[in-house]
């Protein structure tokens, strides 16, 4: 005998979401047509579903009470159908919502900028990217060497630490920086400054305004890689270039408000489970809204590989 007739799951699937998530007291960011949480801007909220990108893992309103809160079953029904919850998710007045909601962006701390870029563009030759592109990524900001980093302490003050970095700037629509990741030139180490959104993260604008197409990559190697590629191969197309910093699709969101003309999105994600997965997920996201084309490299996992195989091929042709 079932527990639940398929008219009380339907119920309890039909309560609000982002009500429901809102009178539980968590922070939730607006991004477009869509909503993420404050504590995991992965997991976006849109028509009464969720999808926690970074997880792999979404659902409706009772799979959010069993997978995100982990609440039984049983008990994740009965709460929502509960005389509580109809109250708990009521329209949330306009002077109810707490601060964290309103777009009160953290203050960003950027790593400080190294008097050279020597060994920043030493490792981004080696990894295939052209002089003429990082010069051009140097000479806007969107890149640079940093020779220390900052790290935050548990007292809230910052600490200067030695470490050089290769540092990825993402900036709004003002040009001011508002998201920072970077990769260790001593290893292989990788994070994301404090006061990071990421949702302006590392991109590559189209320099025509109108321009129609859109390409997506996990990270700011690939964007540049996959730049590199067409111009390599005499095809240097127009086309923006988005790094997402990750799965996260907030970028994504971000950047198609900010520039409408776009109606054409290649996804270039790597080629491992969790980017075809999130590929379909963005793809299905953004159905009915734009063409959007699911263009995974033909070598290795990410563009990066595809590069470096591409002038490794060329390498040896030309000892022929």
């Amino acid at each position: 005998m079932k527990r639940f007739t398929e008219e009380e799951l339907e119920r309890a699937n039909s309560v609000d979401l982002l009500a429901y998530v809102q009178g539980r007291g968590y922070a939730v960011k607006r991004m477009g047509s869509q909503y993420c949480l404050a504590e995991h801007d992965s997991l976006v909220i849109r028509d009464n579903k969720w999808y926690w990108f970074s997880q792999r893992m979404g659902g409706k309103t009772i799979d959010f009470l069993v997978k995100y809160e982990k609440i039984p079953f049983v008990e994740a029904v009965h709460t929502l159908l509960g005389d509580e919850v109809q109250k708990m998710t009521g329209p949330v007045k306009q002077s109810e919502k707490s601060a964290s909601d309103v777009d009160v962006p953290r203050k960003l701390v950027l790593p400080p900028i190294a008097e050279r870029n020597d060994e920043a563009i030493a490792y981004l030759r080696g990894r295939g990217i052209p002089m003429e592109l990082i010069q051009r990524c140097i000479d806007e900001v969107r890149l640079y060497q940093a020779d220390t980093y900052w790290r935050r302490k548990e007292d809230g003050s910052y600490e200067e630490l030695p470490g050089k970095q290769v540092v990825f700037v993402g900036f709004d629509a003002d040009y001011t920086p508002r998201y920072a990741c970077s990769r260790s030139l001593q290893g292989n180490g990788k994070h994301e400054a404090y006061g990071s959104d990421k949702s302006y993260a590392f991109a590559l604008p189209a320099l025509e305004p109108e321009c129609k197409v859109l390409w997506v990559f996990e990270s700011a190697i690939d964007a540049l890689s996959h730049a590199a590629l067409c111009k390599q191969g005499g095809k240097p197309w127009p086309a923006h270039r988005l790094s997402l910093g990750g799965l996260s699709p907030l970028a994504l969101e971000r950047y198609l408000a900010e520039h409408p003309a776009i109606r054409y999105i290649n996804l270039g994600l790597d080629n491992d489970d969790q980017g075809r997965k999130a590929a379909q997920e963005i793809a299905a996201s953004l159905a009915g809204r734009y063409l959007t084309f699911h263009h995974p490299p033909k070598h290795g996992k990410d563009y990066n590989d595809e590069l470096l195989f591409q002038l490794r091929t060329r390498s040896r042709e030309a000892e022929r």
